[in-house]
């Protein structure tokens, strides 16, 4: 939600997509623990800032696709939360390829842009984000 300070329309767009992204994450990463799969198992280590093993990192994600192979069948929940998941996921490459692609939508974000600053600063948005922020929450 706070990249609607860069962009107002980014908060509603990017900041929902997102949103539900990085709220599904978290509750499959929790359902995937409780049942003893973690999601991204081994991670850490192969992603350190001190070094950076691309093995590791082949050797994690594959072994993260077995556990949701064997988890989302299982679990009602993990499967409603990679669901929600793929749909923030999506969300937020459809805007992306949008923004980057259709010079329609480009116009149309800059004509919303234009409007937020005849509206003033970018710290009077700050009501409408945090509204959103929570709506996003629930």
């Amino acid at each position: 939600t706070l990249l609607g300070y860069y962009k107002s329309e980014y908060g509603v767009s990017y900041g929902y997509g997102t949103a539900m992204a990085a709220s599904s994450y978290l509750v499959l990463s929790s359902v995937a623990d409780a049942a003893g799969l973690p999601l991204l198992p081994g991670i850490r280590e192969a992603a350190s800032l001190t070094s950076f093993h691309r093995a590791g990192i082949l050797t994690s994600l594959s072994a993260t696709l077995r556990n949701l192979r064997s988890l989302l069948p299982a679990s009602l929940p993990a499967f409603h939360a990679f669901a929600l998941f793929f749909y923030g996921t999506r969300l937020d490459l459809f805007l992306l390829y949008r923004e980057l692609f259709l010079a329609r939508f480009r116009a149309m974000r800059e004509r919303i842009e234009e409007r937020a600053k005849k509206q003033g600063s970018r710290i009077k948005r700050t009501p409408f984000l945090i509204s959103c922020a929570f709506l996003y929450f629930c």
